[in-house]
């Protein structure tokens, strides 16, 4: 591993329709966009902007269209990262915006990450959102990591989701994460799952990821208990480096939750160095 390689979560900001499209929108961002934070050239500004489009089946009669576009800003600094980031989720006709706000710390060979947003012309977002996570040395290029995150809604009212046990391992400038994943509803109980994902660097220009999810209220598209919402996503995708200052990245996911929901989509985005 590098020595420059820090180990670090990225967060997001999720979505849903109705209380379902609110809870969707964070935890399979997340799952599919977490990567380790490795920094980045000192006092030069980052721009990346993302597009995702997907054909939603919300039931055997019902097929919608959802699209997720977001622009983050970011300035590596010497021991922290701030970073703002400007998202647009859109479910079918109706589309909501939220606004977030963070920064990475670095302590030594640990990561700390807090982050707060809110959502914006509110139809299905939450109304406020805070996260926190660490990530810490266990040995050599073993890593583990702790999240913690709490979303009040209009409706649903208090969700929280937290991640009591992560793990990353890094093999030349690859790795592997896992995470466990326990999240807490406001008056429906609890519900669980785990995730696994792989990134492989090809060579200088090329890479590659492949990743997987499984288990409740991953999209909690029809708010029935934990037990009665079991579902997957499975993802994948690659990155090229266009410039030296500029990599390209594109990917598919496909997912399911019982009883009828499956998503199919396609993303691309681009990161520029300034």
């Amino acid at each position: 591993m590098k020595a420059t390689r820090y180990a670090c979560a990225g967060l997001a900001v999720l979505w849903l329709a109705g209380v379902a499209w609110a809870n969707e929108v964070k935890t399979y961002r997340e799952i599919k966009d977490w990567t380790p934070y490795f920094g980045g050239e000192v006092d030069h500004v980052y721009v990346a902007g993302s597009y995702e489009y997907s054909s939603v089946h919300l039931s055997q009669t019902r097929q919608v269209d959802w699209f997720a576009s977001a622009v983050q800003l970011s300035l590596p600094l010497k021991q922290a990262t701030p970073y703002v980031d400007v998202a647009y989720y859109q479910r079918d006709t109706i589309g909501d915006y939220a606004l977030t706000a963070g920064s990475y710390f670095k302590l030594g060979t640990d990561i700390l990450q807090v982050e707060a947003g809110a959502g914006l012309n509110i139809d299905f977002i939450y109304q406020f959102q805070t996260t926190a996570e660490y990530q810490y040395r266990l040995a050599n290029n073993l890593y583990g990591k702790v999240r913690a995150r709490y979303m009040r809604y209009e409706t649903a009212g208090d969700v929280w989701i937290g991640s009591p046990v992560g793990l990353i391992y890094y093999f030349g400038d690859n790795y592997v994460t896992a995470d466990y994943d326990l999240s807490s509803t406001a008056g429906r109980g609890t519900a669980q799952w785990g995730s696994l994902k792989a990134d492989f660097t090809l060579n200088p220009r090329w890479g590659l990821y492949v990743g997987a999810a499984v288990g409740e209220r991953l999209f909690d598209m029809n708010e029935l208990p934990a037990s009665r919402e079991n579902g997957f996503i499975l993802f994948t995708g690659g990155r090229f480096r266009l410039l030296q200052n500029a990599q390209l990245s594109a990917g598919f996911s496909y997912s399911e939750e019982q009883p009828t929901f499956i998503q199919r989509s396609i993303d691309v985005s681009l990161s520029i160095k300034l």
